[in-house]
Formats: C-alpha cells, structure tokens, sequence
C-alpha cells in the first residue's frame, strides 16, 4: 500500500463486527506511532494477515488465515490531540 494512502473500512472486504468484551489495556503512543496507526493497514498479497483502519477515536484490527480469525477493535483516548 502506498504510503499517502488512509485505510478505511471499505478498503478491504471484511465481515461486520460482532459482540465485542473489553480487554484492559493501556498504551501510550508517540506521534510518530500514531500517525502510522492513523494510516492503516491493507493487505497487498495472501501472506499478509492484518487489516488495520481507523475511523474517528477507533481503530480495527482484523488478522485472519486458513480456518481462522482474530478481530480487535481500539477505542483511543487523549486529553489532548499530540498532532
């Protein structure tokens, strides 16, 4: 994927989520880290397993292969916004 390029979630076909459990979890993130986090991920061929997009405060990340899958889905929070 290009690098200027956003992922969203119609960049890659993928099922709705369902039922979602919180999991703690805290994390903080440089700039840096955030800005690439914002872009996404996109699969590009078979041997990728993630697909990562970002809609307003959430991030989704979906990896899967043969017989299985994995979703996760991020709410980001900040006192204020670093960028």
């Amino acid at each position: 994927m290009e690098k200027d390029i956003i992922a969203t979630g119609a960049s890659w076909k993928h099922e709705p989520f369902g039922a979602t459990r919180p999991i703690p979890y805290r994390r903080a993130f440089t700039v840096a880290e955030f800005s690439r986090l914002r872009r996404g991920l996109v699969p590009e061929v078979t041997e990728d397993k993630w697909f990562i997009y970002f809609e307003e405060w959430r991030c989704f990340c979906i990896a899967a292969g043969p017989g299985w899958r994995s979703i996760a889905s991020i709410w980001l929070k900040t006192g204020k916004a670093p960028w």
